[in-house]
């Protein structure tokens, strides 16, 4: 299933809570991960409202407030449950009915974090069970029902649900039962669908009262559920995982001011610590505490438990960050279910972002200097990395993947020969131990915006010109692009772009010689650009970054190196690429257009 549902229910007083799930979903969800949430509505303010719904700044999604009425939970009112669960818990049992045209939904509570992509969790096989969930913490109640799992996180297939009429058996156990009814809806849920209910592993939800339970003995939590009244926004709470918490909250607009840090980061720990000392004073007599102690120390220093995180590092241009995704591409062939996240300098952000392989984009933004590095350690919202590969070797790079707790880091101590995208996808092999396979960069651009395609002509009936780059020692002389334009305007209409004052000036003395070409300079974003050039005939270009795009999209490239050394390093491979074509510093524009021309030709055979 491509589009993943989150389901949440509160009212105004747990907005804030319902936040913090929504933002540690959206920190850690994959960049394909299509996310829609509902959020059951129990009288949410409008500015709380504005809040969450600004949460989308996180990541592109959809968020949907359903409004409840009340009274249709009026035989669960006068449920005896603890005095800390509201009405609004109760929703839950009847989203089969209220989300009518969804088949499936991830539920949470507002005192959860998510640590980990959602796609694993909410493509889970379920057969003929309606519900999916972690076996609770409770012994008592597991020793009524070995199937007996906590409502914290539920995967719900509704549509299973409705044929199965489990809202109606939810309300059949409800007024049988509910003058003895302990546990609220859960107690409801496990019970009416007693046997029904498929279970799935700890880390999903990690309850969290205190850490002598048996699903904190997981030291990698895909979820965190903050059970029982030892709520992490409590002061002076001991609820294990609490930093997690925090975490998300400052991606927020509920953040805490640097203030507001110094209580809840210093004091309130030891408020902790001293509260629970107070409240389980003989602790360190009880056998559970040092079978904990082990499970949660001593164990995972002799088996370690995989995160399948991996870090790649490349926080150098456009065309660098591109030929990383051999790389990518190679570590999601070797280890296919990991979380694979890619670091770069801010302005590329983009060109990560789309590549084949890349499940998150975090930027580190180089100008800062010791302020970015401090906060990108801080906020790293992974689990620690099996490995942090870097590109190049970098100082700076390598202590922050020595900060954020990579088992291993990986880059070469010398400079090797061959190509840039060679070199930076055998590094998987100093992980593996094994031989990689090179593979050609793969880059899924969004589709053409309605506002370009008004501007280009119909597809593949253009052809894009890139003659000038930052480093002008690699532009074109001005004469030479004249003549190589006017030539190639003969037979197809051409689509100049570029970046920046000095390419904006260089087109407009293109233009003053006659050229006639449509200018695109400074009007695109990297995925954008990179949709001109898979709509475009073929691309002629003596800028990398714009040519390593172009056949990242199998749009034919012609690449024309002004500098004769650096084609070693940054020309494509032919094997790979066999529809590039590269030209160093003596070529005739007439070559060049002679192979725009015959790429016609020369594709048209392929294809037979």
């Amino acid at each position: 299933m491509s589009v993943i549902n989150v389901c949440l229910a509160c009212d105004n007083n747990y907005a804030k809570y319902a936040g913090v799930v929504i933002a540690s979903v959206l920190v850690n969800a994959n960049h394909d991960d299509e996310l829609v949430f509902y959020v059951l509505d129990g009288g949410i303010e409008q500015d709380n409202k504005e809040k969450i719904l600004s949460l989308k700044s996180i990541k592109d999604c959809q968020i949907n407030f359903v409004e409840i009425d009340n009274n249709l939970f009026r035989d669960y009112m006068s449920v005896k449950t603890h005095e800390y669960i509201s009405l609004a818990t109760y929703y839950r049992l009847k989203l089969p009915s209220m989300l009518s045209d969804i088949k499936r939904v991830i539920y949470f509570d507002c005192d959860v974090v998510v640590n980990s992509s959602l796609k694993a969790l909410f493509n889970k096989e379920l057969g003929d069970a309606p519900v999916a969930g972690v076996k609770d913490i409770n012994k008592r109640m597991l020793k009524r029902n070995p199937g007996y799992v906590n409502a914290g996180m539920l995967v719900m297939d509704l549509e299973n649900m409705r044929k199965q009429n489990a809202e109606q058996a939810f309300l059949d156990y409800t007024l049988k039962n509910f003058e003895t009814i302990k546990m609220g809806d859960q107690e409801i849920i496990n019970e009416a669908l007693k046997g029904r209910i498929k279970i799935i592993e700890d880390e999903w939800n990690v309850q969290s009262s205190n850490f002598i339970n048996r699903s904190s003995y997981t030291t990698v939590p895909r979820c965190i559920h903050y059970v029982s009244r030892q709520k992490p926004w409590k002061f002076g709470a001991f609820c294990w995982f609490k930093e997690y918490y925090f975490k998300y909250l400052q991606h927020t607009p509920w953040a805490l001011s640097e203030e507001e840090k110094k209580d809840w980061y210093t004091q309130n720990k030891i408020a902790s610590f001293l509260g629970y000392i107070k409240y389980r004073p003989l602790f360190w007599l009880r056998p559970r505490y040092y079978q904990a102690l082990f499970c949660s120390y001593i164990k995972p220093l002799f088996i370690k438990e995989k995160s399948d995180v991996f870090v790649v590092f490349n926080t150098a241009g456009l065309g660098d960050v591109l030929l990383c995704n051999g790389l990518c591409r190679n570590i999601k062939k070797y280890y296919p279910s990991s979380k694979l996240v890619f670091v770069t300098d801010k302005p590329f952000k983009d060109a990560a972002a789309y590549q084949e392989g890349v499940d998150s984009i975090l930027t580190i933004d180089k100008h800062k200097g010791i302020s970015s590095i401090s906060d990108f350690i801080r906020d790293f919202p992974h689990l620690p990395p099996d490995a942090c590969f870097l590109t190049y070797r970098n100082e700076r790079n390598f202590f922050i993947s020595k900060c954020i707790g990579a088992k291993k880091v990986l880059f070469y101590w010398k400079a090797r020969k061959g190509k840039i995208q060679h070199r930076h996808t055998m590094l998987l092999s100093l992980y593996t131990k094994n031989k990689v396979k090179d593979f050609p960069i793969k880059y899924n651009p969004p589709e053409l915006p309605d506002n370009l395609k008004a501007l280009l002509p119909e597809e593949k009936n253009y052809v894009v010109f890139c003659p000038e780059s930052k480093n002008p020692p690699k532009d074109l002389p001005l004469d030479y692009a004249i003549n190589l334009l006017k030539k190639i305007s003969q037979s197809y209409k051409v689509v100049c772009t570029g970046h920046g004052e000095k390419c904006r000036k260089y087109l407009d003395q293109l233009k003053t010689a006659g050229c006639d070409f449509i200018d695109l300079s400074d009007k695109t974003s990297i995925p954008e650009l990179a949709a001109v050039l898979k709509n475009a005939k073929c691309t002629v270009s003596v800028d990398s970054g714009p040519a390593h795009l172009s056949y990242a999209v199998d749009t034919p490239t012609i690449i024309l190196f002004r500098e004769v050394g650096p084609s070693k390093d940054w020309a494509p491979d032919k094997k790979l690429y066999p529809h590039t074509f590269v030209f160093e510093n003596d070529v005739t524009t007439e070559q060049v257009y002679n192979t725009v021309l015959s790429l016609e030709k020369e594709l048209s055979n392929a294809c037979k």
